[in-house]
């Protein structure tokens, strides 16, 4: 699966035997429209999974008392007929970042769709840091689970 970020134009290739069968059996119960549900292992954290007839989106926030904060969004697809849907939505959801505080749109990268399927892309509301790069993997390993999913009925 190609995995790009759109903030900064990253590319590169993540292949599933770097996502553990374990992994996928645990993101299995997210892929449903449940709203937003907690992330194992990550206290604090919660995703909100959408997912429409083409792709999958989803949003991870943190959480403090009641208050909801995103810090990354993405989407994926498997194939390239849904491929353009998909990066329409998160394309302009990105480009809106520039209408945020603390964000001018003259310091966004210009994204660009990748070429090949299937693909995971992102962008981030939060710089990643040591103390959050598990996001990328919950990223890659809830993009991987999605792809499985389309392909069997169930763990």
């Amino acid at each position: 699966m190609n995995y790009y970020t759109m903030n900064t134009g990253h590319k590169e290739f993540c292949p599933r035997v770097e996502i553990g069968d374990e992994a996928i059996d645990e993101l299995w119960s997210f892929m449903s429209d449940d709203g937003w549900r907690p992330i194992p292992i990550m206290p604090g954290y919660s995703v909100d999974v959408s997912l429409p007839k083409f792709g999958l989106f989803a949003t991870i926030a943190r959480r403090e008392n009641k208050n909801i904060y995103p810090v990354a969004a993405l989407g994926v697809i498997d194939n390239e007929e849904d491929a353009r849907q998909v990066w329409k939505r998160l394309e302009s959801d990105y480009l809106r970042l520039g209408d945020r505080p603390g964000y001018r749109s003259a310091d966004l990268a210009v994204p660009r769709m990748p070429n090949s399927v299937p693909w995971c892309t992102v962008y981030r509301l939060e710089p990643i840091d040591v103390g959050t790069l598990w996001i990328t993997i919950f990223e890659r390993a809830l993009a991987w689970t999605w792809i499985e999913w389309r392909k069997r009925p169930g763990p």
